[in-house]
């Protein structure tokens, strides 16, 4: 967003959190923060790891809120999502 007085940015919209997107997507770019057992930017690889019990927990609510409205073939890719969108951010913070 751009200040109309000044012409200076005030801020990014990540457009990916305002449209609606694929639910493999959303579900793996929330789950690879959500389930972590570290910072997003720890630089200790030995405190990197995903939680067992955080992504059960997670995926439970996740699909509670989806109410029923996601297809048998969409429940089952969530993991992959979540191994999609790790290695897609991997990369684009790499060339950042």
């Amino acid at each position: 967003m751009i200040d109309d007085k000044t012409g200076q940015a005030i801020c990014i919209i990540d457009l990916d959190t305002v449209m609606p997107g694929l639910s493999v997507f959303d579900f793996g770019d929330s789950i690879r923060f959500g389930a972590n057992t570290a910072e997003e930017d720890e630089v200790d690889t030995a405190k990197v790891s995903l939680s067992l019990p955080l992504f059960e927990i997670y995926t439970r609510g996740f699909l509670e809120g989806c109410a029923g409205s996601l297809t048998k073939a969409e429940v089952r890719m969530l993991p992959q999502g979540a191994r999609l969108m790790t290695l897609e951010c991997g990369m684009r913070f790499l060339t950042d």
